[in-house]
């Protein structure tokens, strides 16, 4: 059952990269937040998983050209894919403190890769990037190893 979680994950994270920032922003910590509640740990651990809900202002910050996250880092593409990528597993470490996180994120926040394909919806062109399914995956595994 936990295994389902990886859609709306997946989702959240293909349609914000599309659409509107805000729903990658908010329905990736959100579901990841609710798959954790409906874990079967204890009370203590599901007080914890609220730190989750940290994730907000990581992905708010971006990493692309105009953030303020690449200009700190004098505009090194890598580098900053890479600073990301571990500021994405510190909240993770709110209910299990584990340094596979930051091996996951970063290397998937590094991956370049095209497009699978596209589609139209009511006129719209959407991409489906190789790229965004592997970080939506690293963060579900993230999440796995932390309910694990």
């Amino acid at each position: 059952m936990i295994y389902l979680w990886a859609i709306p994950i997946t989702a959240f994270y293909l349609i914000g990269g599309q659409v509107n920032k805000a729903t990658r922003r908010f329905g990736v910590p959100v579901s990841v937040l609710i798959m954790s509640l409906m874990s079967d740990k204890d009370k203590k651990t599901k007080l914890k998983s609220v730190g989750l809900l940290a994730m907000i202002g990581v992905l708010s910050m971006g990493y692309g050209e105009n953030s303020w996250l690449r200009k700190l880092l004098k505009g090194n593409d890598v580098f900053t894919r890479i600073v990301y990528g571990v500021l994405l597993g510190i909240p993770f470490c709110c209910i299990k403190l584990h340094f596979v996180y930051f091996i996951i994120l970063p290397v998937m926040f590094s991956i370049r890769a095209g497009a699978l394909g596209s589609f139209n919806v009511c006129g719209k062109k959407f991409d489906i990037l190789i790229e965004d399914i592997f970080r939506a995956i690293g963060i579900f595994a993230c999440a796995l190893i932390m309910l694990s």
